[in-house]
């Protein structure tokens, strides 16, 4: 994929699974964050001190795929579950004052923030055509075709292309592009979507 100014590739990974099987893809990273400090004290010494508590968080995006070939053996339906979560920093905790007298240890308050963004959603696709999902809300499009919704207006924006092919056992394409002039102008009809 060609590098533009502003936009970042994830990752581009490719998978093979039967019908009615689920398939995850990951492009995540572990990284590590102080979750809490607690006040210890020294068995050996009595001397406490504060230490911070840490946790290991998964940060990325990871898409979850179900797909099926309908029974026209053309159209695949796809249970599609994309999520990104980031880790946006520490939030400033609470201003928190003891007088000298209360005899007590204030131990720092960390406040970790994290967003979470998913969708789920069920498409119909043609045999080797991508759909776009954007902005992770209930939108997406077919071959340039929008089938519901509307993206997010966040000046950062999560784009996942997603292009089904059914394959035989030995990996070779079913259809080959002849045996699909009506993918080339349209999609299939659409599975309703809840409310």
């Amino acid at each position: 994929m060609a590098s533009l100014k502003g936009v970042e590739v994830f990752g581009e990974p490719e998978a093979t699974t039967t019908s009615g099987r689920q398939t995850q893809m990951r492009e995540t990273e572990i990284i590590t964050v102080i979750t809490n400090f607690a006040f210890k004290v020294s068995l050996t010494n009595g001397v406490g001190s504060v230490v911070p508590e840490m946790s290991t968080v998964e940060i990325g995006p990871v898409l979850d795929v179900v797909p099926y070939v309908l029974s026209d053996g053309y159209t695949i339906n796809l249970t599609l579950i994309p999520s990104l979560t980031e880790f946006l920093g520490y939030d400033k905790p609470p201003d928190e004052h003891f007088s000298r007298n209360d005899n007590r240890v204030q131990v720092p308050v960390v406040l970790p923030r994290f967003s979470v963004r998913q969708v789920v959603t069920t498409l119909n696709l043609w045999d080797n055509q991508t759909v776009i999902l954007g902005g992770l809300k209930k939108y997406f499009t077919v071959n340039g075709n929008a089938v519901a919704g509307k993206p997010d207006s966040s000046d950062k924006e999560m784009l996942v292309f997603i292009t089904a092919t059914i394959v035989d056992p030995a990996g070779n394409r079913v259809h080959a592009e002849d045996d699909l002039p009506f993918a080339q102008k349209g999609i299939p009809s659409q599975p309703s979507q809840p409310k």
